[in-house]
């Protein structure tokens, strides 16, 4: 009895709210990580492509508040199969891969073999099947990633509002999240920044290095949930 009403519990559908804050989520992001399409980009006035990006931080923390008052607990499980709406999936999904183009760019950094912009030399059909391919046909790699770093970073974030009225508690995490977003870019701006993000570049672009960013996220949630239970 007990295992049926766990997994009703488990199945409980997301609330029409929270599911439509995160259909819009997923399309802003998915605006996003087409607005980083270099063609898109150059076409862009700038203050709509940066728009497109900075608005990312309010909405990945008001995000956090939302997916944590739906899981308010940690699960045993890994995290990546305990979210289990999809407009919830693609919202952290797309988010995080606009804000990782995004930097990549910025910084003309490559992950190994991963550089999501294509050759110049490549025609315009090309070069936009080369994009699709790292940003969007990276999706489920991009999920893990988002749900390995971004999620719990943002969960612990949201805890002392937790409990608070959820007009307040979202009102708290967007205004943090747009404090961080323009820290973010202010930084970014700055010689000392760039120039220890250009020495980073040629470090990121070892094997052995892109294989531990991909691993470790997978295997640190896993490790700490069963620290916890032990």
């Amino acid at each position: 009895m007990s295992h049926s009403t766990e997994a009703e519990s488990a199945e409980e559908p997301t609330p029409p709210g929270t599911r439509a804050f995160f259909v819009f989520f997923a399309l802003v992001g998915a605006l996003g990580v087409a607005s980083r399409f270099d063609v898109v980009l150059g076409r862009l006035p700038p203050l709509l492509a940066e728009g497109l990006l900075l608005v990312h931080g309010p909405l990945l923390f008001v995000a956090g508040l939302l997916e944590r008052r739906l899981r308010p607990e940690e699960d045993d499980g890994p995290t990546w199969m305990a979210i289990r709406d999809r407009a919830v999936r693609a919202g952290f999904t797309l988010s995080f891969t606009t804000l990782t183009i995004a930097t990549l760019q910025a910084f003309d950094i490559a992950l190994g073999p991963i550089d999501p912009t294509p050759p110049e030399s490549f025609p315009l059909a090309q070069r936009a099947l080369w994009y699709a391919g790292f940003s969007f046909g990276m999706g489920f790699a991009n999920y893990l990633a988002a749900v390995g770093t971004l999620v719990p970073a943002l969960r612990a974030v949201a805890r002392p509002v937790l409990h608070a009225p959820l007009a307040a508690g979202a009102g708290v995490m967007a205004l943090l999240g747009a404090g961080v977003a323009f820290g973010l870019r202010w930084a970014a701006e700055q010689a000392a920044v760039q120039e220890g993000l250009g020495s980073l570049a040629g470090w990121l672009e070892r094997p052995e290095v892109l294989v531990g960013l991909i691993v470790v996220p997978l295997v640190l949630p896993a490790l700490f949930a069963r620290a916890r239970s032990a």
